[in-house]
């Protein structure tokens, strides 16, 4: 297979930085050797005939180490630091790197800090796309998270908002209690109460509001709607129809939209795996929508 000009100086660089030759056209007949580097070597000791001829040799010999590999490197001063041992995030590898190894200075948690660890899967909640997840457990408490590789759409993988979601399990503002508000709207003045109290307090309000005919005045506020069947069966229950949810404020439009004017106003991939052709309107499943990615490329 014939391998491109631009992709093969790339993957000469590559080899430069590891202390790889003979492939992908790095010949051992256009690469000054061992031989050819300790003869030059021995040459600088011995007198030259001709100032010269030396100056072409020299000259000669840095084209051609400039043509074989890219970004004009010398590969006679790569094979002076041949055998050293550089560190490429915290390995040692013969050669010369031009790139520093961040591992080596970070202070990175121990391998074993996760051992004894339970997994446990769950979802995560941070988009509409729900990839799967593994948490690991220990002694009651979430240590990380990562993807789960069983999830047929994610296949393992987990993006940065999915791994910072420990944020949202263990924030120092987070509430783990009910507060009651004291003071006047806007003042900041609040106590804490038991749950019993809370609970019963809402059920008395919401009582005196469904007494009196107003159902339309209470508006329910909701998160990501994944137990929207039962909150949807209770405010139907109740009498209002007033109901605020994550989609109120992002995707609402565009569900309306779709219901509106084509027919669906969900999420729809169908059979995209074996689809022959996909008719894409206004967006770049390569950038956006992560969860269709898998399925392009299948």
């Amino acid at each position: 297979m014939k391998t491109s000009n631009s992709k093969r100086q790339f993957l000469k660089l590559g080899l430069l930085s590891v202390g790889t030759f003979g492939m992908f056209g790095c010949d051992e007949s256009t690469t000054p050797n061992e031989n050819s580097s300790s003869d030059s070597d021995d040459s600088n000791s011995a007198p030259s005939s001709s100032n010269t001829s030396n100056d072409d040799a020299s000259n000669t010999s840095t084209e051609s180490a400039s043509r074989d590999f890219p970004f004009g490197v010398d590969i006679r001063k790569w094979k002076a630091g041949k055998g050293r041992a550089y560190e490429i995030g915290g390995q040692r590898m013969p050669g010369i790197c031009l790139l520093p190894g961040p591992n080596a200075k970070k202070d990175w948690p121990p391998k074993d800090k996760y051992q004894g660890a339970e997994k446990i899967p769950g979802m995560c909640q941070l988009c509409s796309t729900v990839c799967g997840i593994i948490g690991y457990v220990k002694d009651g408490r979430v240590l990380k998270v990562e993807g789960n590789p069983n999830d047929p759409n994610s296949r393992g993988r987990l993006c940065a908002r999915g791994q910072a979601s420990l944020n949202h399990l263990y924030p120092p503002e987070r509430l783990l209690y009910p507060m009651k508000r004291v003071g006047k709207r806007g003042e900041g003045k609040w106590k804490r109460i038991s749950w019993d109290e809370a609970l019963t307090e809402i059920a008395d309000k919401l009582r005196t509001i469904r007494e009196e005919g107003k159902q339309e005045e209470f508006a329910f506020h909701q998160g990501r709607q994944r137990s929207k069947d039962a909150i949807k069966r209770f405010l139907d229950a109740y009498g209002t129809k007033t109901q605020l949810s994550h989609r109120s404020l992002c995707s609402g439009n565009r569900r309306a939209a779709n219901l509106t004017y084509l027919w669906e106003s969900d999420w729809d991939l169908n059979d995209c795996e074996n689809s022959k052709y996909i008719l894409n309107f206004g967006s770049n499943a390569f950038e956006a929508h992560q969860g269709h990615v898998p399925f392009l490329n299948r």
